[in-house]
C-alpha cells in the first residue's frame, strides 16, 4: 500500500460555519475541505468528506486481503480498485 498523499486523517465536521455550510478540518484544526453549498446536503456531504481519509484506508485494506476472489465478486473488486485510483490520483 502506498502512502498516502493527502491531508492524514483524522477529519471531523465542524459546526455550522454559516448557513448550510460546513467546514472540514484535520487533527491539528486546519481547514482541508469547505462545502460552501447552500443547500440541503451541505452537512450530508461534510460528513462524507470527513470520512474519506478512514473509508479510503479501511477499503484499501480491504482489497490488499482479497486473496479469493469468486467471479460474481470480481465486479465489486474491480469498482472498490477503481475508487482507490480515483482517490489516490493512481492509474494502476
Amino acid at each position: 500500500m502506498s502512502a498516502a498523499k493527502h491531508t492524514p486523517g483524522p477529519w471531523k465536521r465542524e459546526a455550522k460555519t454559516g448557513r448550510n455550510r460546513f467546514r472540514i478540518t484535520d487533527a491539528r484544526g486546519h481547514q482541508v475541505a469547505d462545502t460552501n453549498t447552500y443547500n440541503e446536503d451541505a452537512e450530508a456531504n461534510a460528513d462524507v468528506i470527513a470520512a474519506a481519509p478512514e473509508l479510503l484506508e479501511a477499503l484499501q485494506e480491504l482489497v490488499d486481503g482479497m486473496t479469493d476472489v469468486e467471479d460474481s465478486e470480481s465486479c465489486v473488486l474491480f469498482r472498490a480498485r477503481a475508487a482507490i485510483a480515483k482517490a489516490t490520483g493512481s492509474t494502476s
